[in-house]
């Protein structure tokens, strides 16, 4: 605080400087409030998100309910888009732990769609290859194999 020479000149200077920190903090959280999903998981998403909103009303800039939950539907990828939908055609609004938990058992039912497929397409794979392989083919060279 050098040049300054009363406490008053002092004072104006550190609320300057911690004011243009905070907003610069401000700033850079609501920018990382807005970032997408990406490959977390949904906990991983909502516990980050969460930590963020905290964080802003610490400093002192709160985000509404409203807000809060636009930001964890904006950041979903394409795949909860009806889920999305759903929510925002709703007359009675969500709060932020509803829309957590449905966002939780949302994640799971995609995850066990996305199992089911993935054995949908292995035994289809499967049976395609001994559909076209003659079976004295395909049983010759596995026992010619095991021996």
């Amino acid at each position: 605080m050098v040049g300054l020479s009363s406490i008053s000149q002092i004072w104006e200077k550190l609320h300057t400087y911690y004011a243009s920190q905070l907003r610069a903090k401000t700033k850079k959280l609501k920018v990382l409030l807005r970032t997408p999903k990406r490959n977390r998981t949904i906990n991983a998403y909502i516990l980050g998100t969460k930590k963020i909103v905290a964080t802003l009303a610490a400093i002192g800039a709160p985000i509404s309910t409203k807000e809060h939950i636009e930001v964890l539907l904006d950041g979903l990828s394409e795949e909860y888009e009806a889920f999305i939908t759903l929510v925002l055609t709703r007359v009675d609004p969500y709060t932020v732990e509803k829309i957590e938990a449905l966002l939780l058992s949302q994640e799971e039912r995609l995850e066990k769609f996305k199992i089911t497929e993935s054995l949908r397409v292995n035994l289809s794979s499967a049976s395609s290859f001994l559909t076209k392989t003659p079976r004295n083919q395909f049983f010759g060279s596995f026992n010619k194999s095991n021996n």
